[in-house]
């Protein structure tokens, strides 16, 4: 018995689909620049921003799904890629002084992304669902961030769908570990 093209390419993706699920909760706090907690170098922690999935490799027509179940406020997702990746975490993340904390959110929300997705519970409905389609092959960071300085409770579920895991993610991949 002969199978069909269509049936033998069903096949051939279902062994190359690879998906990653997780599930993602956290209460960002505002916090004052003369109460923020300190890093081991005497410098107030960034506090609005969390990566709940960092430095992962996709290919053209990849997707990753995130599904929004709950936000006390409005809360902003980035999908930053390789360059732009390496360009935010270049910024400085420490901050040293009161101007350095007040720019905080313009740093983490307003800076270069591939893909940017605002969920607003006063307008967008709990468990929301957002779909980015991967159109660059390349090694991807997504970030949450809390743009506003109210105290935002955030919980999503994110889904990493590669179609494939060798090609050009690879060969980005292999570059990214030769520097």
């Amino acid at each position: 018995m002969q199978l069909q093209l269509p049936v033998v390419v069903a096949l051939l993706l279902a062994q190359a689909a690879h998906a990653v699920k997780t599930r993602y909760s956290h209460r960002f706090e505002y916090e004052e620049f003369m109460s923020a907690r300190l890093n081991s170098d005497g410098m107030a922690a960034r506090w609005n921003s969390q990566c709940p999935v960092l430095e992962f490799g996709m290919e053209v027509g990849s997707e990753l799904i995130f599904s929004v179940e709950h936000a006390d406020a409005p809360v902003t997702f980035s999908l930053f890629n390789y360059d732009q990746w390496a360009a935010y975490r270049s910024l400085l993340f420490d901050v040293m002084s009161l101007e350095g904390h007040k720019e905080t959110l313009a740093i983490t929300c307003m800076h270069a992304a591939t893909t940017r997705v605002v969920f607003d519970p006063n307008v967008d409905a709990p468990n929301t669902t957002f779909k980015i389609q991967i159109a660059t092959a390349s090694q991807y960071t997504f970030q949450v961030a809390s743009c506003t300085m109210q105290h935002n409770l955030v919980n999503a579920i994110n889904v990493v769908f590669a179609v494939a895991l060798v090609g050009e993610t690879s060969k980005c991949i292999a570059k990214v570990r030769k520097s």
